[in-house]
């Protein structure tokens, strides 16, 4: 994307975590052939130090339009061994490509959790950080900004995974429709989402137990409240169960 993006200078793509060859065989079983990316240039390296010089090689012999690091994890620095090193060598990163005025992506692994693997500096150190989510029994990923120093980060990517690599959808409203579905907001896109639910009396009496997925426990307690209250409809001694289909989180205020 970045090498179509920039006809007139090269792309530097550093993998950390595969070969060349294993880089090939990708983008072979994606369909990306040279000719449509002439000016992308491979290199599978940790060392940051060795990838600063190719940074400088390629600024010097070419305009150099962007690099790519995957992942910034696996990068490490000779003189710093440690979990610190992959703090130095993002501000090394950096500093080379500020200097020059090249624009750098990095990729990154997240926890369990969702946040940024490593240390929490690191969202501090970049512009722009960009997290990709979403089911992995579904095909569907949301791309979502959760910093932006250029702009917004109230927007959202809605993206579907096939034989050809990640390809935009299309018509996302289309594609969440289903019996029962209520209308999120990101942004400025309406995006409807499927809810699903389940309530059964629970195995202990006088015990109410409710277990969610995708949207906030608090928002659910309240919405159980108000349906009690206003509706008459009892959750006592219930087990209740309330999933967001197509991994989506209802990130919306109580």
């Amino acid at each position: 994307m970045m090498a179509q993006a920039s006809p007139n200078g090269s792309v530097l793509y550093v993998s950390g975590e595969e070969s060349v060859s294993q880089v090939k065989m990708r983008s072979d079983r994606l369909g990306i052939k040279h000719p449509s990316c002439p000016n992308l240039y491979l290199a599978s390296e940790t060392n940051i130090e060795s990838i600063i010089a190719m940074i400088q090689h390629w600024d010097a012999d070419a305009p150099c339009a962007g690099v790519m690091i995957d992942s910034i994890q696996t990068m490490y620095s000779s003189d710093i061994n440690s979990t610190a090193g992959m703090k130095e060598c993002t501000l090394q990163l950096l500093r080379v490509c500020k200097d020059a005025n090249i624009p750098m992506l990095l990729i990154g692994h997240i926890t369990k959790s969702g946040d940024i693997a490593g240390p929490k500096v690191l969202e501090h150190i970049v512009d722009t950080v960009i997290q990709l989510d979403g089911d992995a029994h579904s095909p569907n990923r949301f791309l979502r900004c959760t910093k932006n120093r250029f702009g917004t980060t109230s927007e959202v990517g809605v993206l579907s995974m096939t034989d050809a690599g990640l390809m935009p959808l299309q018509n996302p409203l289309q594609a969440f429709l289903s019996p029962t579905v209520t209308i999120a907001v990101e942004g400025t896109r309406p995006i409807p989402v499927e809810i699903q639910t389940l309530s059964s009396p629970s195995f202990e009496e006088h015990r109410t137990s409710c277990k969610c997925h995708g949207v906030s426990y608090d928002k659910l307690q309240l919405i159980f409240a108000v349906l009690e209250s206003r509706a008459g409809v009892s959750f006592r001694s219930k087990s209740s169960f309330v999933n967001i289909a197509e991994g989506y989180f209802l990130d919306e205020p109580c």
